[in-house]
C-alpha cells in the first residue's frame, strides 16, 4: 500500500496550505497501514441512495463543475495523527486559512508554524491536520483572547486555549506530539545516523494546563471551504442541511431504514435518541470545516465515532468506535445511507470511502 513519490507530491499539491503535513516520506510506513475486514466492521456495496423524502435527487448545481468518478477513492486519504478542528463561528474561509485577518486567526497561525515544515515540532510520521470549522467558540468572550478546539482521534474538547505562545505550545506538547518515537525514527538512532532527527515526545503532566473534556458523541465534518474550491462551497451546504434532515428524523423516531444489528426499525426504539440534531447535548454534531483536499472528489466528509459509542441497542459497541472515517463524491441522496449504515450501525461504505484513520494514527484501507 505504498505511496510513490510523485504520488507523494501530487497529494502534497492537493491538500495545499489547508493540511499540515510536514513531509510526506515516500511510502506510508507499514505498520501503521490497516485494511479493513468483516473482522473489524461490515463492508457496504453499493452505496445506500434514498430519494423519498426532500428533494435529495434532484439535479444539483455540480452538474457542470469537474468531478473525478474515474480514479478509485480508497488510499486517496493522506495519513494524518491528529486532526485540529478549530471553531471559528464561520462558514468560510480565505483560501490559506492562516491568511484570515481576524485576531482569533493567531492560533492557526502559531500551529502551523510549530507543526509545520521547519517548524520546531515538524516530523514526518506524526503529520497534523488543521482546518477551521462552523462551529461556535465555547467561549465567547473573544476579549479574553482564547480559542476553542476539537482534537480527533484523541477526541478531546478545548472551550478555552489562551491565545499566548507558551499555551498553544503546551497544547501542542501536552495533546498532539506523538507518544513513542515511530519506527523509522528508532532505526536511526540504532544506526547511529550522525545527524539523527530530533524526536520530540508527548508530555502527559502538561495536559492538566488546560480546560479539556473527553468527546462523547459522533461529528460529521463537512469540507464546505467555497474560498478554496467552488465545488467544495457548493455541496458542502448542501450535505449539512441534508444531515441535518436525515440526523432530526431520528430524533423524532421517523422512519429511516433499520440499521445493521438492530432487526428492526427505528419507529419506537428509544436507544435511537441518542443521535439526534446538533442541538441537544447528545446529539451527532454536524459543522463545516476547510480544506481536506481532493476538491475533485466533492462531496467530502469525515466521520468521527467516539471510543465508547455503542450500536443502537445500547449495549453493543460501535465496530468503528474512535476512529474518523473519510468518504467522497457524497450526495445529498447518500446522506440516509451515511446515517443508517455508517453513524448508527458501524458499517463502511465502499462507494464512498477514501480511507480512514485508528486512535493511534494508523491508516485504514479496504
Amino acid at each position: 500500500m505504498g505511496l510513490s513519490s510523485r504520488s507523494s507530491q501530487k497529494w502534497l499539491r492537493d491538500v495545499g496550505h489547508g493540511r499540515l503535513l510536514s513531509r510526506l516520506s515516500d511510502s506510508v510506513p507499514s505498520s501503521r497501514v490497516k485494511k479493513a475486514s468483516s473482522s473489524s466492521f461490515h463492508v457496504i456495496q453499493p452505496a445506500p441512495s434514498s430519494c423519498s423524502r426532500s428533494t435529495t435527487c434532484s439535479p444539483t448545481p455540480l452538474e457542470g463543475l469537474e468531478i473525478d468518478y474515474r480514479l478509485p477513492l480508497n488510499g486517496t486519504m493522506a495519513p494524518y495523527a491528529q486532526h485540529v478542528v478549530i471553531c471559528t463561528g464561520k462558514r468560510d474561509w480565505k483560501s490559506r486559512i492562516e491568511d484570515d485577518e481576524e485576531a482569533g486567526n493567531y492560533f492557526v497561525r502559531t500551529l502551523k508554524g510549530l507543526l509545520g515544515r521547519g517548524g520546531k515540532y515538524s516530523d514526518p510520521y506524526n503529520n497534523i491536520l488543521i482546518t477551521n470549522s462552523s462551529f461556535s467558540r465555547e467561549d465567547t468572550e473573544v476579549e479574553l483572547g482564547t480559542a476553542s478546539a476539537y482534537l480527533f482521534p484523541g477526541f478531546r474538547r478545548f472551550p478555552s486555549i489562551p491565545m499566548t505562545p507558551t499555551a498553544i505550545e503546551e497544547f501542542v506538547q501536552g495533546f498532539v506530539l506523538p507518544e513513542k518515537a515511530h519506527a523509522a525514527h528508532q532505526q536511526r538512532i540504532s544506526k547511529d545516523d550522525p545527524s539523527p532527527a530530533v524526536v520530540r515526545l508527548r508530555q502527559p503532566q502538561l495536559r492538566d494546563r488546560l480546560s479539556n473534556h473527553e468527546i462523547q458523541t459522533p461529528f460529521v465534518l463537512i469540507c464546505g471551504h467555497a474560498g478554496r474550491d467552488r465545488r467544495c462551497g457548493i455541496m458542502g451546504p448542501l450535505l449539512e442541511a441534508e444531515f441535518r434532515r436525515a440526523l432530526l428524523l431520528l430524533e423524532k423516531n421517523e422512519d429511516l431504514p433499520p440499521s445493521p444489528g438492530t432487526g428492526r426499525s427505528s419507529e419506537g426504539n428509544e436507544a435511537n435518541s441518542s443521535i439526534i440534531h446538533q442541538t441537544t447535548s447528545s446529539s451527532t454534531q454536524v459543522g463545516l470545516i476547510s480544506h481536506i483536499g481532493g476538491h475533485k472528489f466533492a462531496g467530502n466528509l469525515i466521520i468521527y465515532i467516539p471510543p465508547d459509542h455503542r450500536l443502537p441497542d445500547g449495549t453493543s459497541p460501535h465496530p468503528l468506535s474512535a476512529k474518523g472515517i473519510w468518504y467522497g463524491r457524497v450526495q445529498p441522496k447518500h446522506v440516509e445511507g451515511i446515517v443508517n449504515e455508517t453513524i448508527r450501525g458501524g458499517g463502511v461504505i465502499r462507494e464512498l470511502f477514501r480511507g480512514g484513520v485508528g486512535r493511534d494514527g494508523e491508516v485504514l484501507r479496504l
